[in-house]
């Protein structure tokens, strides 16, 4: 089973199962959290995510829809781990760049879509043949 960590190392979990999908999202609050780029992120069953290790903080917000977003971080680093949507019940936004393990992303985690494209900056590419969507 895969597993990730924060940048510190304090917070560690395993997925056990594969992602429902993956995709790059430039909404942004993703690009302030992952840059000008946006946020690589895999949406998983929250049963299908093991804490091992670690505490992590919550935070919530009201998205472009009006739904709340809770993001979990490190309680040390600030490392965001993952995030919960009203919208989407029973499932996580895993950070994918907190996998410990690049080459799960080759096999379990090739985006299917980008949102939000209409904040991404010019000089980003949209990846070939994913869909591409100016929202959500």
């Amino acid at each position: 089973m895969p597993k990730g960590s924060c940048v510190c190392g304090d917070f560690t979990y395993e997925l056990d199962g594969a992602p429902h999908t993956a995709l790059i999202c430039h909404c942004v609050p993703c690009q302030k959290s992952g840059g000008p780029n946006g946020s690589y992120d895999l949406i998983i069953k929250q049963d299908k995510v093991k804490k091992l290790a670690g505490k992590t903080k919550s935070f919530v917000r009201k998205g472009d829809s009006g739904k709340e977003l809770a993001y979990d971080l490190c309680d040390n680093c600030g490392t965001t781990m993952w995030c919960t949507l009203e919208i989407i019940p029973g499932m996580l936004i895993v950070k994918a760049g907190t996998l410990d393990d690049p080459e799960y992303l080759e096999h379990e985690g090739r985006p299917v879509k980008e949102l939000f494209t209409r904040n991404r900056p010019s000089w980003c590419c949209g990846l070939e043949g994913v869909e591409q969507r100016e929202g959500a």
